[in-house]
């Protein structure tokens, strides 16, 4: 089974609390991965990261055409793993492989 973390201000954690949540393929029942269960105190330490980034402004400083090259090159990368990333859709949510690949590489572009 694949055991998820959250992703906080830089780094992978595990909830506060160590509580998680199973996710169920729903057209199997099986359970395809665990995923922390976030506590408030995860949120805050969340929302607190949000802001700092936020203020930071490496971003919205940037030299659009930076960001541009930056938001393209994940695009290539989300279409070089679509069909992964389809096996993942649809083990979650029960839609079709083919639906799940149509969308992502709509997504991608």
């Amino acid at each position: 089974m694949d055991e998820k973390q959250m992703y906080i201000d830089g780094q992978w954690c595990a909830s506060s609390d160590n509580n998680t949540h199973n996710v169920l393929n729903p057209a199997t029942g099986e359970t395809i991965a665990t995923t922390p269960k976030a506590t408030i105190d995860d949120v805050n330490r969340c929302v607190t990261a949000s802001k700092a980034a936020f203020a930071d402004r490496s971003w919205s400083a940037m030299d659009p055409a930076e960001r541009g090259r930056m938001l393209n090159r994940m695009a290539q990368a989300t279409y070089a793993n679509a069909k992964a990333l389809a096996a993942i859709e649809s083990s979650n949510n029960g839609k079709t492989f083919r639906e799940a690949l149509s969308e992502i590489r709509y997504g991608a572009w």
